[in-house]
């Protein structure tokens, strides 16, 4: 018994490798909403106005309409979006968002001017 003991004492534990770090995946930056036309604050003559924009390909693009059913329309594969939006005539607060994400809400405020 005393000889199998022998080997043990005067050898040295293996080391045991450091596991190589694998990067942890670069973080999903969060979907953005741009509205390229109108630009806040311009004034109209006609009782409608088409807004354009961009988001992520294939994203639901939505105005929250207080009191009505939201209305939809979603971005196409190159990002690209058009929604026309009926207007009152004074002061129109355009919200918009992708999806549910209320973290992507822009608001446009488009003046509807009719002709006199």
């Amino acid at each position: 018994m005393a000889g199998s003991l022998t080997g043990c004492l005067g050898s040295s534990p293996t080391p045991t490798p450091d596991p190589t770090p694998t990067p942890s995946p670069a973080p999903t930056p969060p979907p953005i909403l741009i509205i390229t036309s109108p630009e806040d604050g311009d004034v109209v003559r006609s009782s409608s106005v088409q807004v354009v924009g961009t988001a992520p390909a294939g994203a639901e693009i939505v105005q929250d309409l207080p009191l009505f059913a939201d209305r939809r329309t979603s971005a196409d594969d190159k990002g690209d979006w058009v929604l026309t939006v009926d207007l009152e005539e004074g002061d129109n607060d355009l919200v918009f968002r992708i999806g549910d994400d209320q973290a992507t809400t822009k608001t446009l405020r488009i003046v509807y001017e009719p002709e006199s």
